[in-house]
Protein backbone atom coordinates (compact mmCIF):
# COMPACT_ATOMS: atom_id res chain seq x y z
CA UNK A 1 0.00 0.00 0.00
CA UNK A 2 2.85 2.33 0.88
CA UNK A 3 4.56 1.60 -2.44
CA UNK A 4 1.31 2.32 -4.34
CA UNK A 5 0.84 5.60 -2.49
CA UNK A 6 4.44 6.62 -3.20
CA UNK A 7 4.04 5.73 -6.88
CA UNK A 8 0.82 7.73 -7.12
CA UNK A 9 2.48 10.74 -5.51
CA UNK A 10 5.37 10.46 -7.97
CA UNK A 11 2.97 10.34 -10.94
CA UNK A 12 1.08 13.39 -9.67
CA UNK A 13 4.34 15.27 -9.13
CA UNK A 14 5.54 14.52 -12.64
CA UNK A 15 2.14 15.43 -14.08
CA UNK A 16 2.15 18.78 -12.25
CA UNK A 17 5.71 19.44 -13.38
CA UNK A 18 4.84 18.76 -17.01
CA UNK A 19 1.76 20.99 -16.81
CA UNK A 20 3.87 23.79 -15.38
CA UNK A 21 6.18 23.56 -18.38
CA UNK A 22 3.40 24.17 -20.91
CA UNK A 23 3.49 27.61 -22.52
CA UNK A 24 0.62 29.33 -24.30
CA UNK A 25 0.72 32.67 -26.07
CA UNK A 26 -2.18 35.00 -25.25
CA UNK A 27 -3.15 38.40 -26.60
CA UNK A 28 -2.68 41.63 -24.70
CA UNK A 29 -6.45 41.92 -24.34
CA UNK A 30 -6.83 38.46 -22.78
CA UNK A 31 -3.91 39.05 -20.45
CA UNK A 32 -5.38 42.39 -19.35
CA UNK A 33 -8.69 40.72 -18.54
CA UNK A 34 -6.86 38.40 -16.11
CA UNK A 35 -4.99 41.20 -14.33
CA UNK A 36 -5.82 41.32 -10.63
CA UNK A 37 -3.32 43.90 -9.43
CA UNK A 38 -1.58 46.58 -11.47
CA UNK A 39 1.30 48.72 -10.22
CA UNK A 40 1.88 52.19 -11.64
CA UNK A 41 5.51 52.89 -12.58
CA UNK A 42 7.58 55.43 -10.68
CA UNK A 43 8.70 58.07 -13.18
CA UNK A 44 12.54 58.08 -13.24
CA UNK A 45 14.01 61.39 -12.12
CA UNK A 46 16.21 61.73 -15.21
CA UNK A 47 13.41 61.00 -17.69
CA UNK A 48 11.08 63.37 -15.86
CA UNK A 49 13.64 66.19 -15.87
CA UNK A 50 14.48 65.61 -19.53
CA UNK A 51 10.81 65.42 -20.54
CA UNK A 52 11.07 61.89 -21.91
CA UNK A 53 7.73 60.16 -22.52
CA UNK A 54 6.88 56.96 -24.29
CA UNK A 55 5.69 53.39 -24.20
CA UNK A 56 7.93 50.59 -23.01
CA UNK A 57 6.89 47.34 -24.67
CA UNK A 58 7.90 44.20 -22.76
CA UNK A 59 7.49 40.53 -23.64
CA UNK A 60 6.66 38.72 -20.41
CA UNK A 61 6.29 35.19 -19.13
CA UNK A 62 3.50 34.73 -16.57
CA UNK A 63 3.83 31.59 -14.49
CA UNK A 64 1.07 29.51 -12.93
CA UNK A 65 1.32 31.55 -9.71
CA UNK A 66 -0.03 34.57 -11.64
CA UNK A 67 3.20 36.54 -11.42
CA UNK A 68 5.63 37.71 -14.08
CA UNK A 69 8.91 35.82 -13.83
CA UNK A 70 10.62 36.71 -17.12
CA UNK A 71 10.83 39.92 -19.14
CA UNK A 72 12.38 41.00 -22.42
CA UNK A 73 12.42 44.60 -23.63
CA UNK A 74 10.84 44.93 -27.08
CA UNK A 75 11.06 48.72 -27.36
CA UNK A 76 10.86 52.05 -25.62
CA UNK A 77 13.18 54.82 -24.33
CA UNK A 78 16.11 53.29 -22.40
CA UNK A 79 15.69 55.79 -19.56
CA UNK A 80 12.22 54.34 -18.85
CA UNK A 81 12.82 50.59 -19.20
CA UNK A 82 14.05 49.84 -15.67
CA UNK A 83 11.09 51.64 -14.08
CA UNK A 84 8.73 49.70 -16.36
CA UNK A 85 10.29 46.38 -15.35
CA UNK A 86 10.08 47.26 -11.66
CA UNK A 87 6.38 48.08 -12.03
CA UNK A 88 5.66 44.83 -13.90
CA UNK A 89 7.38 42.79 -11.20
CA UNK A 90 4.51 43.81 -8.91
CA UNK A 91 1.71 42.80 -11.32
CA UNK A 92 -0.51 39.88 -10.23
CA UNK A 93 -2.71 37.92 -12.64
CA UNK A 94 -5.46 35.38 -12.16
CA UNK A 95 -3.73 32.08 -13.08
CA UNK A 96 -4.30 31.06 -16.69
CA UNK A 97 -5.91 27.74 -17.58
CA UNK A 98 -6.10 25.54 -20.63
CA UNK A 99 -8.52 22.59 -20.65
CA UNK A 100 -8.83 22.88 -16.90
CA UNK A 101 -5.06 22.84 -16.27
CA UNK A 102 -2.91 25.70 -15.07
CA UNK A 103 -0.42 26.87 -17.71
CA UNK A 104 2.34 29.41 -18.14
CA UNK A 105 1.64 32.08 -20.73
CA UNK A 106 3.57 34.60 -22.77
CA UNK A 107 2.21 37.97 -23.82
CA UNK A 108 3.14 41.59 -24.44
CA UNK A 109 2.60 44.35 -21.89
CA UNK A 110 2.83 48.06 -22.70
CA UNK A 111 3.81 50.39 -19.87
CA UNK A 112 2.88 53.99 -20.67
CA UNK A 113 4.81 56.99 -19.35
CA UNK A 114 3.15 60.38 -19.87
CA UNK A 115 3.95 63.73 -18.29
CA UNK A 116 1.26 66.34 -17.46
CA UNK A 117 3.18 68.96 -19.44
CA UNK A 118 4.86 67.29 -22.43
CA UNK A 119 7.81 68.98 -24.13
CA UNK A 120 9.74 68.60 -27.35
CA UNK A 121 12.84 66.78 -26.12
CA UNK A 122 14.80 67.12 -29.37
CA UNK A 123 14.13 70.85 -29.32
CA UNK A 124 15.26 71.18 -25.70
CA UNK A 125 18.25 68.85 -26.12
CA UNK A 126 19.12 68.77 -29.83
CA UNK A 127 21.18 65.71 -30.76
CA UNK A 128 24.57 66.24 -32.39
CA UNK A 129 25.41 65.17 -35.90
CA UNK A 130 28.04 62.51 -36.50
CA UNK A 131 30.43 65.19 -37.73
CA UNK A 132 30.05 67.08 -34.42
CA UNK A 133 31.70 64.21 -32.54
CA UNK A 134 35.31 63.14 -32.57
CA UNK A 135 35.66 59.59 -31.30
CA UNK A 136 39.22 59.88 -30.10
CA UNK A 137 38.86 60.67 -26.40
CA UNK A 138 40.24 57.28 -25.34
CA UNK A 139 43.52 58.30 -26.94
CA UNK A 140 43.97 60.77 -24.09
CA UNK A 141 46.66 60.14 -21.50
CA UNK A 142 45.74 57.86 -18.62
CA UNK A 143 45.21 59.76 -15.36
CA UNK A 144 47.84 59.13 -12.69
CA UNK A 145 46.73 61.33 -9.78
CA UNK A 146 43.93 59.22 -8.35
CA UNK A 147 42.50 59.64 -4.87
CA UNK A 148 42.74 56.66 -2.46
CA UNK A 149 38.93 56.36 -2.52
CA UNK A 150 38.87 56.16 -6.32
CA UNK A 151 41.77 53.71 -6.45
CA UNK A 152 40.00 51.46 -3.94
CA UNK A 153 36.82 51.60 -6.03
CA UNK A 154 38.74 50.80 -9.23
CA UNK A 155 40.45 47.78 -7.64
CA UNK A 156 37.14 46.40 -6.36
CA UNK A 157 35.44 47.05 -9.69
CA UNK A 158 38.21 45.21 -11.54
CA UNK A 159 37.87 42.24 -9.19
CA UNK A 160 34.09 42.10 -9.82
CA UNK A 161 34.48 42.38 -13.59
CA UNK A 162 37.11 39.65 -13.75
CA UNK A 163 34.75 37.40 -11.79
CA UNK A 164 31.78 38.31 -14.03
CA UNK A 165 33.72 37.57 -17.23
CA UNK A 166 35.37 34.46 -15.74
CA UNK A 167 38.82 35.95 -16.26
CA UNK A 168 41.85 34.14 -14.98
CA UNK A 169 43.32 36.88 -12.79
CA UNK A 170 46.76 35.26 -12.80
CA UNK A 171 46.85 35.29 -16.61
CA UNK A 172 45.06 38.61 -17.18
CA UNK A 173 47.05 41.44 -18.68
CA UNK A 174 45.58 44.87 -18.10
CA UNK A 175 45.82 47.76 -20.54
CA UNK A 176 43.10 49.76 -18.79
CA UNK A 177 42.63 53.47 -19.35
CA UNK A 178 41.37 55.80 -16.62
CA UNK A 179 40.87 59.23 -18.18
CA UNK A 180 39.64 62.31 -16.36
CA UNK A 181 36.80 64.16 -18.09
CA UNK A 182 37.02 67.97 -18.02
CA UNK A 183 34.11 69.51 -16.08
CA UNK A 184 33.12 73.01 -14.97
CA UNK A 185 31.72 71.83 -11.63
CA UNK A 186 34.68 71.88 -9.22
CA UNK A 187 32.81 69.76 -6.65
CA UNK A 188 32.65 66.77 -9.01
CA UNK A 189 35.27 64.78 -10.87
CA UNK A 190 34.45 62.43 -13.73
CA UNK A 191 36.53 59.58 -15.09
CA UNK A 192 36.10 57.32 -18.09
CA UNK A 193 37.19 53.79 -17.12
CA UNK A 194 37.94 51.58 -20.12
CA UNK A 195 38.72 47.97 -19.17
CA UNK A 196 40.83 46.62 -21.99
CA UNK A 197 41.47 42.97 -21.08
CA UNK A 198 41.16 40.23 -23.68
CA UNK A 199 38.88 38.11 -21.49
CA UNK A 200 36.37 40.98 -21.22
CA UNK A 201 36.40 42.32 -24.79
CA UNK A 202 34.30 41.12 -27.70
CA UNK A 203 35.46 40.06 -31.14
CA UNK A 204 34.58 43.46 -32.62
CA UNK A 205 36.70 45.31 -30.04
CA UNK A 206 34.04 46.41 -27.57
CA UNK A 207 35.18 46.39 -23.94
CA UNK A 208 33.60 47.35 -20.60
CA UNK A 209 33.23 51.10 -20.37
CA UNK A 210 32.18 53.08 -17.32
CA UNK A 211 31.72 56.69 -16.33
CA UNK A 212 32.67 57.12 -12.69
CA UNK A 213 31.61 60.16 -10.69
CA UNK A 214 33.72 61.15 -7.69
CA UNK A 215 32.19 63.49 -5.14
CA UNK A 216 33.34 64.60 -1.70
CA UNK A 217 32.01 61.56 0.13
CA UNK A 218 31.31 58.94 -2.54
CA UNK A 219 32.55 57.18 -5.66
CA UNK A 220 29.94 55.61 -7.91
CA UNK A 221 29.39 54.42 -11.46
CA UNK A 222 26.85 56.48 -13.39
CA UNK A 223 27.23 54.68 -16.73
CA UNK A 224 28.05 50.99 -17.07
CA UNK A 225 28.18 50.08 -20.73
CA UNK A 226 30.53 48.76 -23.39
CA UNK A 227 32.16 50.27 -26.41
CA UNK A 228 35.28 50.85 -28.40
CA UNK A 229 35.48 54.63 -28.56
CA UNK A 230 34.20 57.67 -26.68
CA UNK A 231 33.38 61.26 -27.66
CA UNK A 232 32.39 64.30 -25.59
CA UNK A 233 29.92 67.04 -26.53
CA UNK A 234 29.91 70.28 -24.57
CA UNK A 235 26.32 71.46 -24.27
CA UNK A 236 25.56 75.13 -23.63
CA UNK A 237 25.07 75.96 -19.93
CA UNK A 238 25.92 72.36 -18.88
CA UNK A 239 28.61 71.91 -16.23
CA UNK A 240 29.57 68.47 -17.55
CA UNK A 241 29.81 67.28 -21.15
CA UNK A 242 27.51 64.73 -22.75
CA UNK A 243 29.19 61.34 -23.17
CA UNK A 244 28.85 59.38 -26.41
CA UNK A 245 30.00 55.79 -26.77
CA UNK A 246 30.49 54.01 -30.07
CA UNK A 247 30.16 50.23 -30.13
CA UNK A 248 31.44 48.43 -33.22
CA UNK A 249 28.79 45.97 -34.40
CA UNK A 250 30.68 44.97 -37.55
CA UNK A 251 33.13 46.39 -40.05
CA UNK A 252 30.18 48.11 -41.75
CA UNK A 253 28.43 49.89 -38.90
CA UNK A 254 28.50 50.87 -35.23
CA UNK A 255 25.84 51.79 -32.68
CA UNK A 256 26.07 55.06 -30.78
CA UNK A 257 24.57 55.86 -27.38
CA UNK A 258 24.61 59.26 -25.72
CA UNK A 259 24.40 59.92 -21.98
CA UNK A 260 23.42 63.28 -20.49
CA UNK A 261 23.30 64.77 -17.00
CA UNK A 262 20.12 66.74 -16.39
CA UNK A 263 19.01 68.17 -13.03
CA UNK A 264 21.70 66.19 -11.23
CA UNK A 265 20.77 62.84 -12.82
CA UNK A 266 22.51 60.84 -15.54
CA UNK A 267 20.62 58.87 -18.17
CA UNK A 268 20.71 57.70 -21.77
CA UNK A 269 19.00 60.21 -24.01
CA UNK A 270 20.44 59.55 -27.48
CA UNK A 271 20.60 56.57 -29.82
CA UNK A 272 22.24 56.39 -33.21
CA UNK A 273 23.97 54.39 -35.89
CA UNK A 274 27.15 55.07 -37.80
CA UNK A 275 27.52 53.48 -41.23
CA UNK A 276 30.94 53.21 -42.81
CA UNK A 277 29.52 53.23 -46.34
CA UNK A 278 27.99 56.26 -48.05
CA UNK A 279 24.91 54.35 -49.17
CA UNK A 280 23.24 54.56 -45.76
CA UNK A 281 22.80 57.69 -43.69
CA UNK A 282 24.33 57.86 -40.23
CA UNK A 283 22.28 59.64 -37.58
CA UNK A 284 21.83 60.36 -33.88
CA UNK A 285 18.40 61.02 -32.36
CA UNK A 286 16.55 61.06 -29.06
CA UNK A 287 15.80 57.43 -28.18
CA UNK A 288 12.20 56.38 -28.82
Amino acid sequence: MLQATTLLSFILLCSTSLEAQEWHEVSQEIAASQLLRKAEPVYPAFAKAAGVEGVVRIAVGIYTDGRIHSMGIEGGPPSLTQAAKEALSRYVYRPFENDGHLVNVTTIVDVVFKLPSPQNVEQSYPPPTISDLSFSFLESKTATQLSPALQKWLDEDLRKKRAYFFCDASASTSDDKIIQVPVLDTATRLYIVFRHEQCMCGASGNCPLELVEVEATAVHSVIDSSGGEVALRRRKDASVPDIFSESHMSAAYASIVGFVKIAGNWGQLYCGTYFGSKTEESEIHVCQ
